[in-house]
């Protein structure tokens, strides 16, 4: 089993949820150290580097099937294989957890900045 961190489309209420259908819900979380925009329907985080940045999300944990689902949705998008992360949680499970995510690879020029860091419109 995998922890893995969501923050758009695949969390709870969101049009693609259905493919965490097996996954177990541990609680939500923050990342820092990343930025996140919206591209089309989805948002995409990028990272940083030197500026400050915060992406919200969910936190689930998710077998070998709903990990190998993920990942073949992530090679039909631009996004990167898969890489762990340190995750403050804010409800659930305490502390900081390692979690999977994915990181947007293709250039975000052009698209709107989520300030917020926060994708908040379910589908």
């Amino acid at each position: 089993m995998q922890r893995v961190f969501v923050y758009g489309t695949l969390k709870r209420g969101f049009r693609l949820h259905h493919n965490m259908r097996e996954a177990r819900f541990l609680g939500t979380g923050f990342v820092d150290g990343f930025a996140m925009y919206r591209v089309e329907w989805y948002p995409a985080i990028i990272e940083t580097q030197d500026q400050p940045g915060r992406i919200f999300g969910e936190v689930f944990e998710v077998n070998d099937d709903t990990l190998a689902i993920l990942d073949e949705f992530v090679l039909m998008s631009l996004l990167s294989p898969r890489s762990t992360r340190q995750v403050q949680m804010l409800s659930g499970l305490e502390g900081t957890v390692e979690a999977l995510l994915y990181v947007y690879l293709d250039s975000i020029e052009g698209q709107e900045r989520i300030h917020t860091g926060r994708f908040d419109l379910p589908d």
